[in-house]
C-alpha cells in the first residue's frame, strides 16, 4: 500500500468520525456542559449524552453489554427529546441504520439553545 491510498483512508477516516461526533458536540453545547469537547473522543462521547439526557454517567457502562447495548443510543437520545419539547419518536428513531445517523443530527439541530437535562 502506497502512502498516498494511506493518507487517503485515514482523511476519509477522520471526516466521517467528525461527521458522526458532531452532532453529539452541538448537543453538549445545546446543553451548555462543560466538557462537550468529549464528543470528539471514543466512549467519552457517551458521557455527554448521558449528562444532556439527565443520567447518571454509570450509564455507560451499559454500552459493554452484550445484546443490551444497541438500546443505549435510542435511551438517550429520547431523553434528551423529551428534555428539548420534541417528539421522541426521533430518539426511537436513532435505532434504524443510517436513519439514526440523520436523526442524531435532526436532534442535535433542532434542540433549543440552554437546554437543561430532565
Amino acid at each position: 500500500m502506497d502512502a498516498g491510498a494511506l493518507l487517503f483512508g485515514l482523511t476519509i477516516l477522520l471526516a466521517l468520525w467528525i461527521f458522526l461526533a458532531w452532532p453529539t458536540f452541538i448537543i453538549g453545547q445545546r446543553f451548555d456542559l462543560d466538557h462537550k469537547w468529549m464528543a470528539f473522543v471514543p466512549v467519552l462521547g457517551f458521557f455527554v449524552l448521558t449528562s444532556a439526557a439527565g443520567l447518571t454517567h454509570w450509564f455507560v457502562l451499559v454500552i459493554f453489554i452484550p445484546f443490551i447495548n444497541w438500546l443505549v443510543a435510542p435511551i438517550l437520545f429520547t431523553r434528551i427529546c423529551r428534555a428539548t419539547g420534541q417528539n421522541e419518536i426521533k430518539g426511537w428513531l436513532t435505532i434504524v441504520p443510517i436513519l439514526g445517523w440523520i436523526m442524531t443530527w435532526a436532534i442535535a439541530y433542532d434542540a433549543p439553545w440552554n437546554s437543561r437535562p430532565l
